[in-house]
């Protein structure tokens, strides 16, 4: 949005990480940074972070044209501080939010 520092990152995580915070810490490689909760939505329980200073690889967005149900997804992050874990899962249904 041009608001933004391009020194930093945006982050997406489970809203119910962050629920009641604006900001929180976000530790990489036993360094940390500050990030800031700048979107939330309890109800998707999803939520948008910015850290400012950090860089890490980017990764392409994609969308969900041709996600069909029984199709392989898999959700890397740091629970509890278990650094960079990846889970398998299966996409069980298809749902459409507000279009």
């Amino acid at each position: 949005d041009g608001k933004k520092s391009v020194t930093g990152v945006w982050l997406a995580t489970n809203a119910h990480v962050v629920v009641g915070h604006r900001d929180v810490k976000v530790i990489e490689s036993g360094q940390s940074w500050l990030a800031t909760v700048e979107y939330q939505d309890t109800a998707s329980d999803i939520a948008i972070l910015y850290a400012k200073g950090l860089s890490l690889p980017n990764i392409k967005p994609f969308g969900t044209n041709g996600l069909q149900v029984g199709a392989r997804v898999f959700a890397i992050g740091s629970p509890l501080g278990l650094d960079r874990s990846i889970s398998e899962g299966i996409v069980s249904a298809l749902r459409h939010d507000n279009g």
